[in-house]
């Protein structure tokens, strides 16, 4: 009997030993489990936190962007007024008086291209640009002026456009004066000039940016799109542009951008190159090229349906003649070759030999803006 007892005794405390394993096994299992939810919702919090840090610093870019906007909104004149060099007050555009008086001057040549020519003149210690017909006796020279000086006059004033100082017309003459770029001069003598081999890859890309911004603007921003037809080939088209004093590149030439807005009838058309050769078929979209048969007789004769695409198509050629062109030393190179990698699935989307599958000039702004954080480290 007695040992019977003992064994019931023995087999009770066994059970309450194992009772109580298990319930320590539990405890200890339902602390780890809290332990491991603790350590979650301290990663959630973490990365929370990190998410509101990174979107607050996206806002405070975008703050920043918006105020410097802001800034350069505040500088600008209303329309037909022009505010230039360290001028307080908008002055309103120069007419044919004082611009007569101008020309009455010996003023300096600039330069001249097919159909325009344009002086250096001065007005109360500022320096403008005169642009002019370069003969009165051709109707192609009075026609491009023309057409140079409304559009430029419509587009006032806006950031990426270079700005109006004067305007006159006179029968079939017509002569308009701008700001002075004459420290850069274009993008093109910018690349020619010992300034450019200091510029870096950061620099380079802002230049770039502001030709993109510029392409935006005829794209999206004014009531009807408008194509660039009067670039042939990446240095050429580079002409078509000036760099400020203070490195901003804005569009000058404006005489050929015809409207491409097909829902309003209104079909944008370029015209074959001078002589009907083709300077550089690799830069010219598939849309535009042709061959000499195809040259009409009369030169004057626009040839080629285009849309705002034909532009998307040679955006990557002119960003490489900016970025890849005499690179100072081998970081610069070497930085180079990293942003050329980063662009590279972009630019190919601006290949499509379809047009309507190319990647919009908004799109293309988009991925430069984000390269360009990037490499500047934000």
């Amino acid at each position: 009997m007695t040992w019977l007892t003992n064994c019931k005794k023995l087999f009770i405390r066994l059970v309450i030993l194992i009772v109580s394993v298990c319930l320590i096994a539990q405890t200890l299992a339902f602390l780890d489990e809290k332990k491991q939810i603790s350590e979650k919702n301290k990663t959630r919090k973490i990365q929370s936190l990190l998410e509101r840090t990174e979107t607050n610093n996206e806002q405070q870019v975008k703050a920043e962007h918006r105020q410097t906007i802001t800034r350069e909104n505040d500088k600008k004149c209303e329309h037909g007024y022009f505010k230039v060099d360290e001028m307080v007050e908008c002055e309103k555009w120069l007419g044919c008086n004082e611009i007569n008086k101008l020309l009455k001057k010996e003023n300096k040549k600039l330069g001249e291209g097919w159909f325009k020519q344009v002086h250096l003149v001065q007005w109360k210690g500022h320096k403008f640009a005169m642009v002019m017909p370069k003969s009165l006796s051709r109707k192609g020279s009075i026609y491009r002026s023309r057409i140079a000086a409304e559009t430029l006059a419509s587009f006032q004033p806006h950031r990426e456009i270079i700005q109006l100082t004067g305007l006159c017309k006179e029968g079939n003459n017509t002569i308009f004066l701008t700001e002075s770029c004459n420290k850069y001069g274009t993008p093109t003598d910018l690349l020619n000039s010992p300034n450019y081999v200091k510029l870096s890859a950061k620099k380079r890309m802002r230049l770039i940016i502001d030709i993109i911004k510029i392409y935006v603007f005829l794209h999206h921003e004014i009531d009807e799109p408008r194509v660039n037809c009067d670039t042939h080939e990446a240095k050429q088209a580079l002409g078509q542009f000036l760099v400020t004093d203070d490195m901003r590149v804005v569009l000058s030439d404006v005489d050929e951008l015809p409207i491409d807005n097909p829902a309003k009838n209104k079909i944008a058309t370029c015209r074959n190159e001078p002589k009907c050769r083709l300077s550089d078929a690799k830069f010219m979209s598939p849309e535009e090229q042709y061959n000499e048969e195809e040259c009409p007789e009369d030169l004057s004769q626009r040839q080629h349906e285009v849309t705002i695409k034909a532009d998307v198509w040679k955006i990557p050629a002119i960003s490489n003649e900016i970025l890849n062109e005499t690179l100072p030393d081998d970081s610069h190179r070497n930085q180079v070759i990293k942003i050329n990698k980063l662009l590279s699935e972009t630019h190919a989307r601006c290949k499509s030999i379809n047009p309507q599958k190319r990647i919009s000039s908004i799109e293309i702004l988009k991925q430069y803006l984000t390269i360009y954080e990037k490499i500047n480290g934000r």
